[in-house]
């Protein structure tokens, strides 16, 4: 047989290595300004990469971890503003422990500034209500210029920052800060508040947007159970009625916010009530409880009706109750329940 001849040929390709970005800009000014970027072995990507090696510049530092593959730019104030071309040359890990230097550099571009003009833009979304202590304002930050950054943190400033309270919060991967009113303060619908954040970024405190807005107060929608009260003459102690609110969540009552307005309530079931004038006194009106049922408000209440002659058979009293929610805006009146009471032998 005659002799077979093959021929094998082993050729060797050196790896190569890809930057998430080529080119970064960092502010001397903010303490520490860092780019992170992603590397990738685009050749022979069964090779380790273990780091770079480079020509150092004062004030730069670059730090590669090889665990997340990730090499991290900071500057510092010993940089001095210009543009710099790196020229990074791939290190890579043998099985051995051993480490050698592979493929072609990578370029990257480090443009070094130095400027404290810091601005940031951002959306907002949300109201503030009076009656709900939990409503915000959520500000999202959109876009901060001259600086790789985020928030570090943020405080208000201007003549209404004492009102409010905000708080730097993480919401979707986005930086935002919640704008809250702020416990024991009495509000207006009317007026118009305004506040500016003031924003640490890099330890640089920046004075950012300034905004305007409102506190709204939304309505108490309420029903009375029963819709008619009966009194029997012949009956002696409590009258007992319920009412129901429907109000925001988050809205409260308290049992001293719920009265008698004197000044349209039929003046006979006032007298009823007590020793014959026209002042409801303490404990002539008790709110026996506040309950919450089905998202909604329940108050019961009891008339202690002690003179129930004042009261003739067979004729209807009008009874109007002022509710004023927790946190009721200055402005805002009482919201004005009528109940009907009905007076029987």
């Amino acid at each position: 047989l005659a002799p077979i001849t093959v021929k094998v040929s082993v050729a060797a390709s050196a790896p190569a290595v890809k930057l998430s970005a080529s080119s970064v800009k960092l502010n001397k000014a903010l303490t520490g300004e860092e780019a992170v970027l992603t590397a990738k072995v685009t050749k022979n990507n069964d090779l380790q990469l273990a780091g770079f090696a480079y020509d150092k510049v004062a004030g730069l530092d670059l730090v590669f971890d090889e665990l997340t593959q990730t090499l991290t730019v900071k500057v510092d104030k010993n940089a001095a503003p210009d543009k710099y071309t790196l020229n990074l040359q791939p290190v890579f890990e043998a099985h051995t422990g051993e480490q050698a230097e592979a493929g072609k550099a990578v370029k990257l571009t480090v443009q070094v500034y130095d400027t404290s003009k810091i601005s940031v833009s951002i959306s907002n979304k949300g109201k503030l209500d009076a009656i709900v202590p939990e409503s915000a304002i959520v500000y999202t930050v959109k876009k901060i210029s001259n600086a790789m950054g985020t928030l570090d943190g943020v405080s208000l400033y201007g003549q209404d920052a004492g009102k409010f309270d905000v708080v730097l919060e993480q919401v979707d991967g986005k930086q935002t800060f919640k704008l809250t009113m702020k416990p024991g303060v009495t509000y207006n619908t009317k007026t118009t508040y305004k506040v500016g954040f003031l924003l640490d970024i890099g330890g640089i405190q920046v004075e950012g947007p300034v905004k305007s807005f409102k506190v709204s107060q939304s309505k108490l929608k309420f029903s009375i159970l029963p819709k008619t009260a009966r009194y029997y003459q012949s009956q002696k102690g409590e009258l007992d009625v319920t009412i129901t609110l429907t109000a925001p969540e988050g809205a409260t009552l308290s049992k001293n916010g719920i009265k008698v307005n004197a000044a349209k309530t039929n003046a006979s079931f006032i007298r009823a009530l007590g020793n014959g004038n026209t002042t409801v006194n303490t404990g002539e009106m008790k709110v026996k409880r506040i309950y919450e049922k089905n998202g909604r408000i329940c108050v019961d209440l009891s008339f202690d009706i002690r003179n129930s002659g004042h009261l003739t058979p067979g004729k209807s009293f009008p009874v109007v109750l002022d509710i004023t929610p927790n946190g009721n805006a200055e402005n805002v009146a009482p919201t004005q329940l009528k109940l009907t009471v009905k007076a029987y032998r």
